[in-house]
């Protein structure tokens, strides 16, 4: 009989324990779980993340040209004037010669 309460003992500790393993397990399952559903986050922001940067970047790229615009408004200005000096020198000399 003593024995029999030993090896119940026994059994008792020995299924707590495959219990406690059990639920560690289940425990490890929920956590992957939680751990893919994580990966997958961070996955889907990097990509919104990428998305912004290029916005950010085309963004960036068409307010720099009305600066650069600016920059070459004066230049075009100038070629325009002597564009326009020129055809009338070409004017000039061609009335000279046709007369």
């Amino acid at each position: 009989l003593e024995q029999l309460k030993v090896e119940n003992s026994h059994l008792k500790e020995s299924l707590e324990a495959r219990q406690r393993d059990d639920a560690a397990k289940e425990g490890d399952v929920n956590l992957q779980d939680q751990c893919s559903v994580l990966q997958e986050r961070v996955s889907t922001l990097e990509g919104e993340l990428s998305i912004a940067q290029k916005e950010a970047l085309s963004m960036q790229a068409t307010t720099e040209l009305p600066s650069q615009r600016s920059e070459e408004t004066p230049l075009l200005t100038a070629a325009y004037q002597q564009i326009s000096v020129l055809n009338t020198q070409l004017a000039h000399l061609y009335t000279e010669l046709t007369l």
